[in-house]
């Protein structure tokens, strides 16, 4: 999982503040992290398109692709079944069975007297797989009916996934995708509620600032031996971290046996080369014209591609990037009429 901000560009009268803000944060103990500082309808019309998870059957047409995945052990019970091989889906079935009941006897389950987790027993095993014993007996006494949409939807018992379909004599798990997904949940604000009025930007020149830092502020936390959270203040950070020798520039990594070889380290006097930088940080940049317009494409743990690079290629990147960004914010400068709202994604 990762989170990254998104400035999205939309008209002043587009964005208001979110009267139940308060709410949220009573709801979530304070943690504004998860408060919805501002709300905006076409903010949410622009970020759908990059959606992981379609929140409606016109997500699924307009963004989603279909994929059908052939679910062979599917395909021969039901066309045992359909030859009136009754034998063989009762064998089927009862390695299937015994299957669930293993991996059910190596779970654990919080006993309600003792509340303390424990290997479940025979019965609760049994009561698991009621709705499978169900869908079992209608097979084996052939009541079973494939035209029954309530006795086809039973099937999602052995399903590998949320939809299914049953054509040209075959199954077919159903897997939607989006080819250009970014996120699965996002928050007005959120973590980065604290940069200009909460979240919100109404100034987009604010955005086109640099300043001036210590070369190490541009790496990725995971450069670092011990990362900057790990301490009180950033002084003792600088004095044991930013160091000849500490942090690691390049090397070759061998994943089987987690070591590396031909490591080379940053100088302190690399790691503290005055650097410049947009003064405001954005991971991504969003717009009605330009789209979604991102410096690095974001993975997990906060890790994006440009720290797959070296210096000499993500500095490159990021100016070009930074070049593109300036002239998009220009644009929308000129007309008077836009403002920013950050939007922290997740992925």
């Amino acid at each position: 999982m990762s989170h990254f901000p998104v400035l999205v560009i939309v008209k002043k009268d587009e964005v208001e503040v979110n009267v139940l803000s308060e709410l949220e944060r009573i709801e979530y103990g304070g943690k504004e992290q998860y408060v919805n500082q501002y709300k905006s309808d076409k903010v949410e019309e622009l970020l759908n398109p990059y959606t992981e998870v379609p929140n409606s059957e016109e997500d699924l047409e307009n963004f989603f692709e279909l994929d059908l995945e052939e679910d062979e052990w599917m395909t021969d019970l039901i066309q045992s079944y359909a030859k009136g091989k009754i034998l063989k889906v009762q064998e089927m079935f009862a390695e299937k069975r015994k299957q669930r009941v293993e991996w059910n006897k190596d779970s654990k389950v919080m006993d309600s007297e003792t509340k303390q987790f424990r290997t479940p027993t025979d019965e609760e095993i049994d009561r698991e797989l009621k709705d499978f014993d169900i869908l079992v007996d209608l097979f084996i006494e052939r009541k079973w009916d494939i035209q029954n949409d309530e006795h086809f939807d039973m099937l999602s018992e052995f399903a590998n996934s949320d939809t299914f379909m049953w054509e040209d004599g075959k199954f077919y798990n159903r897997y939607y995708s989006n080819p250009i997904a970014k996120w699965d949940w996002y928050v007005f604000g959120g973590r980065w509620h604290s940069i200009g009025e909460n979240g919100f930007i109404s100034d987009l020149k604010a955005l086109k600032e640099y300043e001036v830092v210590p070369f190490y502020k541009t790496l990725s936390w995971m450069s670092f031996p011990k990362t900057p959270y790990n301490f009180d203040d950033e002084e003792d950070f600088v004095k044991e971290v930013i160091k000849d020798n500490t942090v690691i520039k390049s090397s070759d990594y061998d994943r089987e046996t987690e070591t590396r070889s031909n490591v080379v380290y940053y100088t302190k006097e690399e790691l503290l080369e005055p650097t410049k930088r947009k003064a405001i940080q954005m991971n991504t940049y969003l717009s009605e014209d330009e789209g979604w317009l991102e410096y690095g494409e974001m993975g997990w743990f906060g890790i994006s591609s440009l720290d797959s690079m070296d210096d000499e290629e993500r500095e490159q990147v990021i100016k070009d990037t930074d070049t593109i960004v300036d002239n998009m914010l220009e644009k929308y400068i000129e007309s008077g009429d836009y403002v920013g709202v950050i939007v922290d994604c997740h992925i």
